[in-house]
């Protein structure tokens, strides 16, 4: 028997990987047992359906949302077909699992704003730096704001604030919700102030 060797795969934790391998040399029938090692190689355990896996005795075995814990684990397929021929074991391959990044979003120096107050928000992301950035308010994409800070909302961009963040390994994740609100008041605004004749007017 001859098989083709399957491809390393790199996913992010709420994505699906999946290993093939193909007889390309041989005789069949052939069966199929995937193979996984936790420790680089040293000893191995069959695989079985169920959890993140299925296709455990199929050419093709799939992990569906793999958790962190799992990058670094090696995969390997044992094929067997049609007598004389011997098993054979494909080459091994690495399944590399990146998290989703964490987002926390914050707004300073206000989360509550009168006419004339402007607020700020800003992220933190980990455990990697964002690539691509995208802030949500009220569930609709902001026009023009792609970078990790949000500067001069006012009272007129009043909402729940999310940020979406995709990383540098192409993982993404959204972050909590701040919510800009108004704040009480009895005065009556008249603004911009000077006015070049067209203004708003809030109580």
């Amino acid at each position: 028997l001859n098989a083709n060797l399957p491809a390393n795969q790199t996913v992010c934790t709420d994505k699906v990987a999946t290993f093939t391998t193909a007889v390309t040399v041989g005789s069949g029938p052939h069966s199929y047992q995937w193979q996984v090692s936790t420790n680089t190689g040293n000893t191995w355990a069959n695989v079985t359906n169920g959890g993140v896996y299925s296709g455990a005795t199929a050419a093709t075995l799939t992990i569906t949302a793999p958790p962190v814990t799992m990058s670094g684990y090696f995969y390997r397929c044992i094929i067997t077909g049609a007598a004389p021929c011997a098993p054979v074991n494909s080459f091994q391959v690495i399944l590399t699992v990146n998290p989703l990044p964490t987002i926390v979003i914050a707004a300073n120096p206000y989360t509550s704003l009168l006419p004339g107050l402007r607020t700020t928000l800003t992220s933190t992301i980990s455990p990697v730096a964002g690539q691509i950035f995208t802030w949500l308010r009220n569930g609709a994409a902001v026009p023009n704001a792609n970078t990790g800070t949000l500067a001069n909302v006012d009272v007129d961009g009043l909402g729940d604030y999310q940020l979406r963040v995709t990383d540098i390994n192409g993982c993404t994740n959204i972050s909590n919700t701040v919510t800009i609100k108004d704040s009480a008041s009895g005065k009556c605004f008249l603004y911009p102030n000077p006015t070049s004749g067209k203004f708003q007017v809030r109580y």
